[in-house]
């Protein structure tokens, strides 16, 4: 509206929706799934044994500085033969549209 050179303007939101369809909004530390996880941790460098993951699992692994250091299957051990260097890292277990997340240290 305008109104003797004075400009005014009004706003108005009305039937706001907000749908929630199958994408991630966020993640929880092992939400939904308790038995996945990483053991020793903290774990010392090789193989990194994974409890609650299985072979038609994608496995990423995420630096902390947020960098995807591998992305693999389990073997028939649950087992990943690999090396990390020293720090905190974050694995994802996906499995479908699922996403779980489990936090370990290397030292």
């Amino acid at each position: 509206t305008m109104n003797s050179g004075e400009v005014t303007s009004n706003f108005y939101i009305d039937d706001v929706e907000l749908l929630l369809g199958s994408g991630f909004l966020s993640v929880d530390d092992k939400e939904g799934d308790e038995d996945f996880g990483v053991y020793p941790n903290p774990c010392v460098g090789g193989d990194i044994n994974i409890t609650g993951a299985n072979s038609s699992d994608q496995i990423q692994i995420i630096s902390a500085t947020g960098v995807i250091v591998c992305s693999v299957k389990v073997d028939k051990n649950g087992k990943i033969g690999m090396t990390l260097t020293s720090g905190f890292y974050i694995m994802n277990k996906v499995s479908g549209l699922n996403l779980v997340s489990s936090k370990f240290i290397v030292h």
